[in-house]
């Protein structure tokens, strides 16, 4: 259980379980700032509970690396098809001019 710190005067309690919707989406290649920003969560009070608890620090950090691959691979599929799409205009116009 962690204790919220973000807001003085008042303790919440809650399990770093709940947390897993939130590291799915990270892994899903999703921003840690959009999901903390849609869960209405503090950035900054999400990476001090990784600060405070060396096991959500890990966990966060293997959702941020499969995340990171997920979009290194949508990145490289966008490349490829803008290479296809920019190949296809060459030949249509070398073929127009030489025509």
């Amino acid at each position: 259980m962690i204790e919220n710190a973000d807001v003085p005067n008042i303790q919440l309690s809650f399990d770093l379980g709940d947390l897993d919707p939130l590291l799915e989406r990270i892994a899903g290649g999703e921003s840690l700032l959009r999901v903390c920003r849609d869960c209405r969560m503090s950035f900054k009070g999400f990476l001090r509970l990784a600060d405070q608890d060396p096991a959500f620090a890990a966990r966060l950090e293997r959702a941020r690396e499969r995340g990171m691959d997920i979009l290194r691979e949508r990145r490289e599929q966008i490349d490829g098809d803008a290479l296809k799409a920019l190949s296809w205009i060459v030949r249509r116009r070398l073929g127009a001019s030489a025509g």
